[in-house]
């Protein structure tokens, strides 16, 4: 009889951290190798790169292979509370130290690429040596939030001395403190798209030589985070549609494919996505250290809007006296002397006499 009794608490707890009282082992095996690959490859980067700053995606990427690896051994012993309440724990909230490691990457490009005229509230909403303290800060409540609902959901899922009423109003307690948790994050999410979005665009308005690499480096790098952000905001939609109905009765919540394509896919894509372009490789060095000094001075040189240049600032560099062309030693008469370059007040660029008077008159 107490064989049938614990089989049946094994069956119950199975079904409320995988959904299903016969997870895929197979499944379970290709995801612990999957994130244990992609895992080297960012340990590799993040050395190679010098990608100090990066900690918290590292932390969350550590994580989710402990989330998987402990969803391994749960799988085979329904018993293992300590494997059990790793899994949980790591896979909810693994994903709110991949936001904030987005946000700073976000917030690092800014503050980069922003020349210091425009980094104020008028022109990001948000002003650039704070972007990613005020996102971070949200998503590390949110995280506290889902911690605290999970400490009440898993002191519940193994504790078989309560009364069943009881268990379950403290379950459905702990399930609402945890969608709170994801709403939350949500709305972090779709404020973080909105200015990441607003920047992307309002920046093509600024015509100035980008630093290191051109215009497209780092508006790859950007687009890069804003899209992961996303997917990450679809995974919090998931996940707070699968606790919405209570449990037994969400086709999201008793289907473990649902899981494996929302929430495995998703991270995994983030993942490979920041394998592929990744921060270190395209930002500076400076800005990669543990801890940017933003009281440094930046990227100093004010945009030039498209249409707002004023009509003297493109004749007032020209000298209409004529100036003696002297040779520098050791230059033999009637050659040019390959020393004497202007310097183009435009793209700050050495560049010769002709090309310059030549840009000069150009239409842009």
């Amino acid at each position: 009889m107490g064989n049938d009794t614990k089989g049946t608490d094994a069956a119950a707890t199975s079904a409320t951290l995988f959904g299903t009282s016969k997870p895929n082992v197979a499944m379970g095996y290709i995801a612990v190798i999957l994130f244990s690959l992609t895992a080297l490859i960012h340990l590799f980067q993040y050395f190679k790169n010098r990608a100090w700053f990066l900690y918290f995606l590292g932390l969350g990427i550590l994580m989710e292979v402990a989330a998987y690896l402990a969803r391994l051994i749960n799988m085979k012993n329904m018993n293992n509370q300590g494997a059990g309440i790793i899994w949980y724990f790591t896979i909810m909230l693994a994903p709110s130290l991949l936001a904030a490691a987005c946000y700073m990457i976000f917030g690092r490009i800014i503050y980069w690429v922003t020349p210091e005229s425009r980094r104020g509230f008028r022109h990001l909403w948000v002003p650039a040596r704070f972007i990613a303290i005020f996102f971070i800060f949200w998503d590390v409540l949110s995280f506290v939030i889902q911690c605290l609902a999970l400490i009440i959901i898993l002191s519940q899922v193994y504790n078989t001395d309560t009364d069943t009423r009881l268990r379950a109003k403290a379950l459905k307690t702990g399930y609402n403190v945890l969608k709170i948790g994801f709403i939350m994050q949500i709305c972090v999410f779709g404020t973080f798209a909105l200015l990441a979005l607003r920047f992307m665009f309002v920046s093509k308005q600024w015509r100035y030589d980008w630093p290191e690499g051109g215009n497209s480096s780092w508006r790859k790098l950007a687009w890069t985070i804003a899209g992961v952000s996303c997917l990450i905001a679809v995974r919090a939609i998931y996940r707070m549609l699968e606790f919405t109905v209570s449990q037994g009765t969400n086709y999201l919540s008793e289907h473990e494919w649902c899981f494996y394509i929302f929430d495995s896919l998703i991270v995994m894509v983030l993942l490979v996505s920041l394998n592929l372009v990744h921060p270190g490789h395209y930002m500076p060095r400076d800005y990669c250290t543990f801890g940017h000094d933003f009281k440094k001075p930046g990227f100093k040189k004010d945009p030039i809007v498209r249409g707002e240049e004023p009509a003297s600032a493109r004749f007032s560099h020209i000298s209409l006296v004529p100036q003696p062309l002297v040779p520098s030693a050791g230059t033999p008469m009637g050659q040019p002397d390959s020393s004497s370059k202007c310097e183009d007040p435009w793209n700050h660029r050495m560049d010769t006499p002709s090309r310059y008077l030549k840009g000069a008159f150009t239409a842009s």
